[in-house]
């Protein structure tokens, strides 16, 4: 039954939009459906196509024989003179900028353009969503009606292996909605607002998935306990860029707050490269689920195809474990294992996956990673270094060395709330150092059962120096 009209996008006056309407009402069968109703989207309907008259006198809804005998002389009229209309001028330019980048067909234009004009209107959605149990090969069929394309030619489109599917943009649900919008996933629904309203260059459609990473903080000096494995990564990653080597991927896995994310902004310092992060929430700081990321990720490929960048996946065991948990789920990895492994074999982009930890990784994913380094805690020295640097203007050197004791307090979580005390050190008043910096800590590190390890900062007990009789 159709929903109460939302707010939104007002389409329906466009030819486009009507002509694929009266397709849905007339060729697809939906018009007794519709009729049937009498809620705003039928009115609106009932207006549109000009059967608002045909009601049946003192009873509810419409006379059928007159609303199909309207609707079939308003479609021919629109056959005619709407044959060739095209969707507005913005969409149709940021999908030729998207077809030039991602090579797509002219097929795959029209569905693409098709996709982001249901996600936009919501009368066109919900009128199409009363086909009841839509089916791949359904979908299809529905496809090639609307769009006047041969179904042959919207199948290539929507194949696996064609160029829109594995660029990320366009998915099709093979096996789970059933609804129709829900059968054509677009990438992101900021991603629809984006190429519908705005003339962008392609990489800003895609700002709420990819983003360029902040600048580093650090340097490779802060990384000396790692030489030994950054001594083959970091002239590994100058060479392959030089010879634009596909299938590069490094892995960095470790404790949370041991510099992994860091790392990644200083190799691409190193060499002279922009990082760009896949985003892990979306814009209302919402999870995005792994499929989508690893989708955003392959989007990504192909918008540095041309221009060399370096691209940060963090929390990869989310895409890659394998599926340890509570109903033993498959991964998003083992779902389309193939086509995870397309990716890490021909990825034009280097890619650093970063994760907390590999335990549940599959053995065989790990295998395809060209580097693979595990980030400790950094030692005694280099936590003072990072230290001293974050809270010399909150703690005395003392209090900083006695911080730097602990292998318990990860450098990442000391700068962390820092920055904290720091940002609302005027609201604190003075003096603001040990006694706000210690209750930030203890918050931190009492889910990790470690927060005992804090009250050094108050009062430098050592355990060490208790002597035993």
């Amino acid at each position: 039954m159709l929903k109460k009209r939302r707010a939104g996008n007002n389409l329906d006056s466009l030819p486009i939009v009507q002509l694929w309407l009266l397709r849905l009402l007339l060729p697809l069968k939906l018009w007794g459906r519709v009729i049937k109703q009498d809620d705003s989207n039928t009115q609106a309907l009932a207006g549109m196509f000009r059967f608002q008259d045909c009601r049946v006198k003192g009873d509810y809804g419409y006379a059928e024989t007159q609303v199909i005998n309207r609707l079939k002389v308003v479609h021919d009229q629109a056959e005619r003179n709407w044959h060739n209309e095209k969707p507005p001028v913005c969409l149709c330019q940021n999908i030729q900028k998207l077809a030039t980048c991602f090579g797509l067909s002219e097929t795959d234009c029209r569905i693409l353009e098709f996709t982001v004009m249901l996600n936009q209107d919501e009368i066109l959605r919900e009128v199409a969503d009363e086909l009841r149990g839509v089916t791949t090969i359904k979908t299809f069929q529905v496809l090639s009606v609307l769009l006047d394309l041969p179904e042959a030619d919207i199948r290539a489109s929507l194949n696996p292996l064609s160029a829109l599917t594995r660029s990320g943009l366009l998915s099709l649900d093979r096996t789970g909605s059933s609804s129709f919008s829900g059968k054509l996933d677009l990438l992101s629904d900021i991603f629809a607002d984006q190429v519908f309203s705005f003339d962008s260059d392609p990489l800003s459609l895609f700002s709420d998935r990819v983003r360029l990473s902040e600048p580093a903080r650090l340097d490779l000096d802060d990384y000396k306990h790692l030489l030994p494995s950054l001594s083959i990564l970091r002239p590994y990653l100058k060479k392959t860029m030089i010879n634009n080597q596909r299938g590069v991927n490094v892995l960095l896995y470790g404790k949370p707050g041991t510099g992994k994310t860091e790392l990644a902004r200083v190799l691409a310092t190193e060499c002279d490269i922009k990082l760009y992060e896949i985003s892990a929430e979306d814009d209302d700081g919402d999870p995005i689920d792994g499929q989508k990321r690893l989708r955003a990720h392959r989007a990504a490929q192909f918008l540095f195809s041309q221009n060399q960048a370096l691209i940060l996946f963090d929390e990869a065991e989310d895409v890659f474990s394998d599926g340890m948990n509570l109903f033993h789920a498959k991964s998003s990895a083992q779902k389309c294992k193939a086509w995870v492994n397309r990716i890490m074999e021909g990825n034009t982009t280097p890619t650093f996956w970063l994760a907390n930890s590999i335990s549940h990784i599959d053995p065989a994913v790990i295998r395809r990673f060209d580097v693979v380094i595990e980030m400790p805690i950094p030692p005694k020295a280099q936590r003072k270094k990072i230290i001293d640097e974050a809270c010399a203007d909150l703690l005395d050197s003392d209090v900083r060395n006695r911080i730097s004791d602990s292998e318990c307090l990860a450098p990442a979580l000391v700068t962390r709330a820092a920055s904290v005390i720091r940002c609302i050190a005027e609201e604190l008043g003075p003096p603001i150092s040990r006694p706000h910096l210690n209750c930030l800590l203890i918050a931190l590190l009492r889910p990790r059962d470690m927060w005992r390890s804090v009250s050094m900062i108050q009062t430098g007990y050592r355990r060490s120096m208790i002597r035993h009789s």
